[in-house]
């Protein structure tokens, strides 16, 4: 009974940070844009073949999500990350 109690201790810093970040990338011409590299603080994701990404377990408050495009110049963006809610960030790579 006291190990079940301890794993979840264990998680329950885990569990308060469980906000999300999701959204698509693509082209100018509404395309998906797969392989593409963003970045916040030190954690990477790469958006996928429907050029849709997810980061998870993020704190809430203020980041700058960077965008990595192979051939172009990177692209900040400044995000909220708020408390309950799952945030979506959507662009199209015009820069």
């Amino acid at each position: 009974m006291l190990r079940p109690i301890l794993i979840f201790l264990a998680l329950m810093p885990t569990m308060a940070f469980a906000e999300e970040l999701s959204g698509t990338i693509t082209w100018p011409d509404g395309r998906p844009a797969a392989g593409v590299t963003m970045t916040i603080g030190s954690y990477s994701v790469v958006s996928k073949r429907d050029g849709g990404y997810l980061f998870d377990f993020l704190a809430p408050g203020e980041y700058v999500l960077t965008i990595g495009v192979p051939g172009k110049r990177s692209h900040a963006e400044q995000v909220r990350i708020e408390q309950g809610r799952k945030s979506e960030k959507s662009l199209a790579i015009t820069w």
